[in-house]
């Protein structure tokens, strides 16, 4: 099995060659007879006829089996060479999603920078207008403005945690499981739509 099919066939024929010999050496009395298995006649053993028919069926079983060992040792190793193949395909695919993800994420992380400069300035713009201006601010005026600061404020709250997480996933960073507060989770869209809701209205 460890051989070359070609070698395998050498080592057979040699094999077959060397029991052939002994039996022609022992039909012309060169080499004498030593029966192990006494089911026949002695006298069998140095018939031509039963000695050629011995000879033949060795060898036939001899290159039947070698022609199965190396069909088999063919097969297995066509199949690992595929799956070395496939190893290096998969391990080719991960790097590239690996690449697209680590790209994708410095994107948004870049995205993320870019957003959450104009929004600091318009909430800064904001909250000085509210705590320098609040006297000549009519009480509609100042309601929208005190929207808009809330509105910039959850934004950048948000902005906030999507850039922690494209750190985390640049960073390989393994994710813990807390607790969520759905309720405070709910709140706050309905406070935001609250909020569009009554502009709408």
């Amino acid at each position: 099995i460890l051989l070359e099919p070609a070698d395998s066939y050498r080592q057979a024929t040699l094999a077959a060659l060397f029991f052939n010999s002994m039996i022609f050496l022992e039909i012309q009395g060169v080499l004498p007879h030593h029966c192990l298995f006494p089911f026949f006649s002695p006298v069998m053993y140095y018939h031509p006829l039963y000695m050629f028919s011995l000879s033949v069926v060795f060898t036939t079983t001899l290159y039947f089996s070698v022609y199965m060992a190396t069909s088999i040792t063919t097969r297995l190793r066509s199949r690992e060479q595929e799956l070395v193949e496939l190893k290096e395909s998969l391990e080719l695919s991960n790097r590239e999603l690996t690449d697209v993800h680590e790209h994708r994420s410095k994107f948004i992380l870049k995205v993320e920078h870019e957003l959450k400069a104009p929004l600091a300035a318009i909430q800064s713009l904001i909250t000085v207008l509210l705590s320098s201006f609040s006297g000549e601010l009519s009480p509609k005026v100042s309601e929208l403005l005190g929207r808009a600061e809330k509105r910039t404020h959850v934004l950048l709250e948000m902005i906030g945690e999507l850039l922690e997480l494209s750190r985390m996933q640049i960073a390989d960073h393994s994710f813990e499981k807390q607790p969520l507060e759905l309720a405070q989770v709910v709140e706050k869209q309905l406070e935001l739509l609250r909020s569009q809701a009554e502009e709408k209205s």
